[in-house]
């Protein structure tokens, strides 16, 4: 079974919002071509909806994804249900629908991981909803250790560590540029162990920094062989791609 802690000698291939060069973001699909093209684990977006289910999908509203009206947040998960989350990619994913967090979940099973991004609509947004039933979703989950949760919302992180600790926590860093000794300093102050930059805000100081704290890195969003090369010699542990079966496939060379 996956852990996010176990050594591995390269780094982990995490599928961003599953394989969505291929299949349509943040569906069921995306997760099953993810896990055949050889991501070790794949990364969502949650957000929960006004009758208090936690839904995936990455946007604050349904438009771009699924085709429908509103915040995600004032929908009923029943009202998103009924919408196409792969219509927009191509009419072969039209069934498609936005997932449930357990759905996801169940169709990891443990064989991969699965890197659970929360989802607010600002920084000012109460995360204590979102947390909490996140919290026991995976708590249901027999395969806890498969599990990282981060966000940008490190509120949400710390609140996250207080009510489940036994489960991974990753900070997104940001903004760009945002020096490495706060963000090492943020990862051990609130016992995360993981951070997670952009390519645009990584330095192999950063990983080297966060390597001496015992504290992971990983880099998004690395697609193509350049990007790929950049993130090895700069050590980091994980790479999340748009294209995971490329960058096995560079990985397996």
């Amino acid at each position: 079974m996956f852990t996010w802690r176990s050594p591995r000698p390269g780094p982990l291939v995490v599928a961003h919002r599953g394989s969505s060069d291929s299949a349509p973001e943040n569906t069921l699909a995306a997760f099953a071509r993810a896990v055949a093209d050889g991501a070790d684990a794949f990364e969502l977006d949650a957000r929960l909806t006004s009758d208090g289910k936690v839904v995936v999908t990455h946007d604050r509203t349904l438009a771009r994804t699924a085709g429908g009206r509103g915040r995600v947040a004032d929908s009923t998960s029943a009202s998103i249900r009924r919408l196409s989350a792969g219509a927009w990619f191509s009419e072969e994913f039209a069934a498609e629908r936005v997932p449930f967090l357990e759905e996801a979940l169940e169709l990891a099973g443990g064989r991969v991981g699965v890197n659970i991004e929360l989802k607010f609509d600002s920084r000012r947004q109460d995360p204590g909803p979102l947390v909490r039933r996140v919290r026991d979703i995976v708590r249901g989950f027999p395969h806890p250790g498969s599990i990282l949760i981060s966000s940008f919302h490190h509120g949400a992180l710390a609140l996250q560590r207080s009510v489940a600790p036994e489960i991974d926590t990753g900070i997104l860093v940001y903004p760009p540029g945002v020096p490495a000794t706060p963000g090492v300093r943020l990862a051990l102050r609130i016992g995360a162990a993981w951070l997670i930059y952009s390519g645009g805000n990584i330095r192999k100081s950063f990983v080297s920094k966060a390597h001496d704290k015992d504290i992971r890195a990983m880099e998004y969003t690395v697609n193509g062989r350049m990007r790929l090369e950049r993130a090895l010699r700069f050590g980091v542990d994980a790479v999340i791609t748009d294209e995971p079966a490329v960058v096995r496939r560079l990985l397996e060379r």
